[in-house]
């Protein structure tokens, strides 16, 4: 596994440079330090605005229940740094749509894909590796 604090392509491929990266806990601490009764009113916030802009039905509730016993990756640095990219990647297309010439960048989609690649071939090998 291949960690973005551990990788300086991965920090400069973020616009990280060399400085520490936070961890996991971080978000921890983050929601922790967020009380019940904000949450409460942050929802609420949410659901109103949602309302206004009629996003949001008020005569429907939308819940998820299903539980499925699934075998789910640990999301590593590498997956979660690819995920991120292919979302930026739709977004920058649409926004290339919406506005010509006016969204420039100098994103390598290949380059992207053939790092995440290798990194997941690493991965793999190494769980290999592990395993006997």
């Amino acid at each position: 596994m291949i960690r973005v604090a551990h990788s300086a392509f991965l920090q400069n491929f973020a616009r990280l440079g060399p400085r520490m990266v936070m961890d996991f806990t971080l978000l921890d601490k983050c929601f922790k330090a967020i009380g019940p009764e904000t949450w409460q009113k942050l929802n609420s916030a949410l659901r109103d605005y949602a309302v206004a802009q009629g996003r949001a039905d008020q005569s429907t509730l939308r819940v998820d229940t299903t539980v499925v016993d699934a075998n789910i990756h640990w999301p590593t640095d590498s997956s979660l740094l690819w995920d991120s990219w292919r979302t930026l990647y739709r977004l920058l297309n649409a926004a290339r749509e919406e506005l010509p010439g006016g969204v420039e960048s100098r994103f390598h989609e290949a380059k992207v894909k053939k790092q995440h690649l290798y990194h997941h071939a690493v991965r793999r090998k190494q769980g290999q590796e592990a395993a006997t």
